[in-house]
């Protein structure tokens, strides 16, 4: 809390640049072992889209699990630990039909949890998937261009 004139009485400021917690400077390579995503402050948006290419990143200061590394796109932050969750290994390319019902859930990323959309949002019909993943565990995920943008789908079990 900032004390200021008693007119204005006492009042609550933001910070400029974003708090940091668990700072340390580091100067050492950081190794991207998938696509990740990069952010400006070192916090998650869905709204930034911007992707950084497998290799290795000269990083100068972390926080948590954010990096601030030097790339062709400037100073920018990433999340190294949550970038295999949203880009596992072992994605490859397909152009392959593949159906959405009612009992289809859709989500941002193939291992966050976090929903696209909920079953009953699409109605049966076919979409071209442009990615495709196979978990440890045999799931088969799809990754395609939905409603709301990409998204991915984890494959019905066929025994059901």
């Amino acid at each position: 809390m900032v004390e200021s004139s008693a007119a204005a009485g006492e009042r609550w400021i933001q910070p400029a640049s974003p708090i940091l917690t668990d700072y340390r400077e580091v100067k050492e390579p950081v190794q991207l072992q998938t696509e990740t995503r990069y952010f400006q402050v070192p916090q998650l948006s869905f709204d930034e889209n911007n992707w950084l290419k497998p290799g290795s990143y000269d990083a100068f200061e972390a926080s948590g699990d954010w990096v601030h590394i030097n790339t062709e796109h400037g100073q920018v932050w990433v999340n190294a630990a949550r970038a295999l969750l949203e880009r596992p290994l072992g994605i490859v390319a397909v152009d392959e039909t593949i159906t959405l019902t009612e009992d289809t859930e859709t989500f941002r990323y193939p291992l966050t949890g976090e929903l696209s959309h909920i079953k009953g949002f699409y109605s049966p019909q076919s979409v071209q998937a442009y990615e495709k993943w196979i978990s440890d565990t045999g799931d088969i995920w799809y990754h395609f261009h939905g409603f709301g943008g990409d998204e991915w789908m984890k494959k019905a079990d066929d025994s059901s």
